[in-house]
């Protein structure tokens, strides 16, 4: 397999991983929210041509690709399944998370984006301080 190089240039796009969690209300309601894992640099494009058809081999409503340097350093579980991608004010919900180098240096990262993505006010897990008011605007990088 060829290495695959990365330049700084490469990767314009400032990606917010999110991790869902349950929050119970005072009234015993359990509603879901996301907690900022971590923010990373990467390149989100949309789909095109031959390319929306061969990702929809593997799943018929995949829109974007998303490239992101190693990430195992700053997630020590890695990417999960119901995390999601956000830039601004869109959300990406993964589908596939494909390994380009041997040495998870390169991760490639089919997804949908959420047309019904709200952004909203995000809490840091460990301590509870807020690190992005409701307008999505970061007060902090973690």
């Amino acid at each position: 397999m060829s290495k695959v190089r990365l330049r700084t240039g490469d990767l314009p796009h400032r990606i917010e991983i999110q991790r869902p969690t349950a929050q119970t209300d005072s009234h015993g309601g359990v509603t879901q929210s996301y907690f900022l894992q971590t923010t990373v640099w990467g390149r989100i494009e949309p789909l095109r041509g031959s390319e929306i058809f061969d990702a929809q081999k593997v799943d018929a409503q995949v829109s974007h690709r998303i490239t992101l340097r190693d990430i195992s350093t700053l997630l020590t579980e890695g990417l999960l399944p119901n995390d999601r991608l956000v830039n601004d004010d869109k959300g990406y919900n993964l589908v596939q998370v494909l390994n380009l180098q041997t040495a998870d240096s390169v991760l490639e990262i089919l997804a949908i984006e959420d047309p019904n993505f709200e952004v909203e006010g995000l809490w840091d897990d460990e301590d509870g301080n807020l690190v992005s008011d409701t307008d999505g605007n970061n007060t902090e990088w973690i």
